[in-house]
């Protein structure tokens, strides 16, 4: 969020949006002053691994773009249209505790300075808020061996599960689709016995080298020299695990081979051939380095304990397509933008994956050419002495 008195632009918080924000001013020739609560910059930004959404190619068509984001938040609206075109306060004065209590006890995958501290400004300046019930959680934080009950975890991403990660339960079962929704695997995950292992085989594991070494480093995740040593520490009988890595395979089999639709319901009306995921509603369509039962017993696993968390928050500040923060009578505050984070009205419930850094980007910039046309006038009449970069960028169009 970003507030402007005289001659400068103020930004409040050092994340992805407000370095946006920041970067952009300084390229109009503006004065900025970043205030940050933490000893460095980057916020959660600097945790996100979803990346950041484009339409890649033509066929993959801006409008197609904009009917995934508006279908993972179940809304529609202009700031979701021209965006394609985000839990750890729980003190006195907590947002969350006042907007969900029941997530107070929660852990969380944000950085302990994380309080909501946006809000409350932007509530203290006359902001309108909404949707701040839409909290966000995500099940795969990871568990640490010698601080289990820690507050904060660090976030295992949705990559882990793309490259083929398993999600089983405390009995060695597998109970969801691992691609399915966050909130799909939260909601099974409560259905379930735990402890919840993530568990990825070697193919898995090579495609995310440096991840995984990290997390052992941590003691976030270990690794078996086999499958026998992995059942023998969940006190499972091996057959258990080649069991369940027969039936997911076979249904990866059948997905290829099958002429005929699968039985089960999936997403985006397909039909699925995974029994497991199927009857919970979500069934798997999609696989990725799929190993067969016979290799279970020597093959090399690389765990991870985990637990849903807090992640991210789909309300916030009410702005418009300006990035100007609106009051509840639908006018702005006058020199007072919001972007990031802070900000709601955008995702819906949920935000699609690789859409936070987005949001970042394309409302950092936004609310960095309304800060400026706020200070320097309609006009430029109030501009200060422009800088060079700023004279290069206005003579390639980039205003």
């Amino acid at each position: 969020m970003a507030l402007f008195p005289a001659s400068h632009v103020v930004v409040v918080g050092g994340g992805l949006a407000g370095m946006v924000v920041a970067n952009q001013v300084l390229e109009r020739g503006g004065r900025v002053l970043v205030l940050e609560k933490a000893p460095f910059c980057g916020g959660n930004s600097a945790k996100a691994t979803a990346g950041i959404n484009f339409p890649r190619e033509k066929d993959d068509s801006e409008a197609c773009f904009k009917d995934d984001t508006l279908g993972a938040g179940e809304t529609n609206g202009e700031l979701a249209n021209l965006l394609c075109g985000f839990g750890g306060d729980s003190g006195p004065g907590s947002v969350l505790v006042s907007q969900r209590p029941d997530l107070t006890n929660w852990p969380t995958a944000n950085t302990e300075h994380s309080a909501g501290d946006a809000l409350k400004l932007g509530e203290q300046a006359g902001a309108q808020t909404l949707d701040l019930e839409w909290v966000h959680l995500h099940p795969t934080g990871l568990v640490q061996e010698d601080d289990a009950t820690a507050k904060r975890k660090v976030l295992a991403g949705e990559s882990f599960r793309l490259a083929g990660g398993l999600l089983l339960n405390g009995s060695g079962d597998r109970f969801c689709n691992e691609l399915g929704p966050a909130e799909h695997i939260v909601a099974e995950m409560q259905k379930n016995p735990g402890p919840f292992r993530l568990c990825l085989n070697t193919a898995a594991t090579r495609e995310l080298q440096w991840q995984c070494r990290s997390h052992i480093s941590r003691r976030l995740m270990k690794c078996y020299a086999s499958g026998r040593d992995l059942a023998e520490d969940m006190k499972i009988p091996l057959r258990k695990l080649i069991d369940v890595h027969d039936a997911h395979a076979e249904a990866f089999r059948n997905t290829l081979r099958a002429a005929e639709a699968g039985p089960w319901p999936c997403l985006n009306g397909r039909r699925s051939w995974d029994e497991t995921s199927g009857k919970t509603g979500y069934g798997k369509c999609d696989f990725k380095h799929v190993l067969v039962g016979s290799r279970v017993a020597d093959e090399p696993f690389h765990v991870a304990q985990v637990t849903p968390v807090i992640l991210y928050c789909s309300g916030g500040i009410k702005i418009n397509a300006r990035a100007e923060v609106l009051k509840n009578d639908g006018t702005p505050v006058p020199g007072l933008y919001a972007a990031g984070e802070s900000t709601g009205g955008i995702h819906g419930k949920r935000a699609l994956a690789g859409n936070l850094l987005l949001d970042c980007l394309v409302f950092g910039r936004l609310a960095a050419k309304s800060a400026c046309k706020y200070i320097f006038g309609e006009d430029d009449e109030f501009r200060p002495c422009p800088s060079q970069a700023s004279e290069r960028q206005q003579e390639k169009g980039h205003f």
